[in-house]
C-alpha cells in the first residue's frame, strides 16, 4: 500500500486503509474500489490523503504502533468528551482513561515500530485525532525514556486533554488561514489556562494531567506561554507533551499550510532543541519517529526513483526500498528491493511527494 493525496485519485483505485469518521463510523471500507462519487466526497469533506493498493506498492504494509479500532474509540471518546464541555454537561473521564490504557498496553508490545501516523484525518476532524496522536507519541517517550507504567498512564491522560481547553476558543480563530491579530493570538493562548481548569475539576485524574495542558506551550527558553517558565521549572510531561504538540501539528494538514514531511519535521524539532524544546527530550523523542515512512517515495543518489518498504528503527536513514525506475525515470519492468543498510554507495537524495 502506499499513500496518495485525495485530488491525484483516479476512479478505480483500491482502498488499502478504512476511512472513519470521527465518531467511529466507517466512511469507506478496506478494499473498496473508487468511484468518482466517492472521490468528490472524500475532497467535499476535506480529507487530504488516503492509503491505496496498487501494484507498484504490492505487498508493503503501513504498520501503526497501536491498533486501527484503538486509536478510532480514543478520537470517538475525545470527541464525546469535547462535546459534553461544548453543551456544559458533565464529562465521563473514566472511558479516556481505559483508551490511556489500551495505548499504553500496546505500545509496549510495539517498542521496535518507528511512528508511521497513518489515521486519514479530515480538517474538521483535526483537534480530535490531534490529541490522540499526542497522547500516543508521548506515552512512546515515556515508554524510551523508562518511564514505570503509573507514570506513563497519568502522561498518556495529561497528553489526551492536553487540548481539551480549546473548546472556550472560538474555532474560526484556530482556522484562520491568515495572519492572527495580537487580539486573537492572545485569545488563543488563553486555551492553556482554561484547559487547567477544566481538566483539575475532573473527579479521578491526577493534577499532573492539568499541568499537561497548562504547560504544554511554555518552551525551554522561557519564551512560550502561559507563565514564562524555562527549563526544568516546566514539567518533564509538559515538555514532552510540547514536542508530541509540535511534530503531530507541523505533519498535518491545516487551513493555513500544507502538513510538512516527517523528514522536515523531525529537523524543525532538533534545530529548536536546546531553545523552544528540551534537548535530550527532543534527541529521545525523534529516535521513535520514522523519517522515511513505509510508502514514501524517495529519490536515491543515483537519480532511480523507489518508494520505503520498511524501516530500520537503528538506521532509520537506511531502509529497504522497491527500486522503481531507471535513473533516466523510465519504469523497470521488474522492480526490486534494495537494502540500503547493506549497500553503502547507495543513499537516499529526498522525497518524492507524488510518483
Amino acid at each position: 500500500m502506499r499513500r496518495i493525496l485525495t485530488q491525484n485519485l483516479v476512479s478505480g483505485m483500491k482502498l488499502a486503509k478504512t476511512i472513519y469518521s470521527s465518531d467511529g463510523v466507517i466512511l469507506l471500507g478496506q478494499g473498496m474500489e473508487l468511484r468518482p462519487q466517492y472521490i468528490k466526497r472524500l475532497l467535499d469533506m476535506e480529507i487530504m490523503s488516503v492509503f491505496i493498493d496498487d501494484e507498484i506498492s504490492q505487498g508493503i504494509e503501513c504498520n501503526d504502533v497501536i491498533d486501527e479500532r484503538t486509536r478510532m474509540e480514543a478520537v470517538k471518546t475525545v470527541r464525546e468528551i469535547v462535546q459534553c464541555h461544548t453543551m456544559g454537561k458533565t464529562v465521563d473521564v473514566r472511558k479516556a482513561k481505559q483508551h490511556v490504557n489500551n495505548i499504553v498496553d500496546e505500545l509496549f508490545y510495539s517498542k521496535d515500530i518507528l511512528v508511521n501516523m497513518s489515521d486519514l484525518r479530515a480538517k474538521s476532524d483535526y483537534t480530535f485525532y490531534h490529541m490522540v496522536n499526542v497522547a500516543v507519541l508521548s506515552v512512546m517517550t515515556g515508554i524510551s525514556l523508562g518511564y514505570h507504567e503509573l507514570n506513563l498512564r497519568d502522561l498518556g491522560v495529561g497528553a489526551l486533554l492536553h487540548d481539551l481547553g480549546k473548546v472556550k476558543i472560538d474555532e474560526n480563530i484556530y482556522n484562520k488561514t491568515g495572519k492572527l491579530t495580537d487580539e486573537e493570538f492572545e485569545q488563543i493562548k488563553q486555551h492553556a489556562s482554561y484547559g487547567f481548569d477544566m481538566v483539575r475539576n475532573m473527579e479521578a485524574v491526577n493534577v499532573l494531567c492539568a499541568h499537561v495542558a497548562y504547560q504544554h506551550h511554555e518552551r525551554f527558553d522561557g519564551q512560550g506561554y502561559p507563565r514564562g517558565l524555562r527549563g526544568k521549572g516546566i514539567h518533564d510531561f509538559a515538555r514532552i507533551v510540547a514536542l508530541a504538540d509540535v511534530y503531530d501539528a507541523l505533519t498535518a494538514d491545516r487551513p493555513y499550510r500544507k502538513a510538512m514531511l516527517p523528514y522536515h519535521a523531525v529537523e524543525y524539532l532538533v534545530a529548536m532543541g536546546g531553545t523552544q524544546f528540551d534537548p535530550d527530550l527532543t534527541s529521545v523523542f525523534v529516535e521513535n519517529i520514522a523519517i522515511y515512512p513505509v510508502g514514501t517515495f524517495v529519490e536515491l543518489n543515483t537519480k532511480e526513483k523507489a518508494i520505503v518498504v520498511t524501516v530500520n528503527k537503528l538506521h532509520k536513514t537506511r531502509p529497504v526500498v522497491r527500486v522503481l525506475t531507471e535513473a533516466d525515470g523510465a519504469l523497470l519492468k521488474q522492480p526490486f528491493e534494495l537494502d540500503l543498510l547493506n549497500s553503502p554507495t547507495y543513499f537516499i537524495n529526498g522525497i518524492i511527494e507524488e510518483f
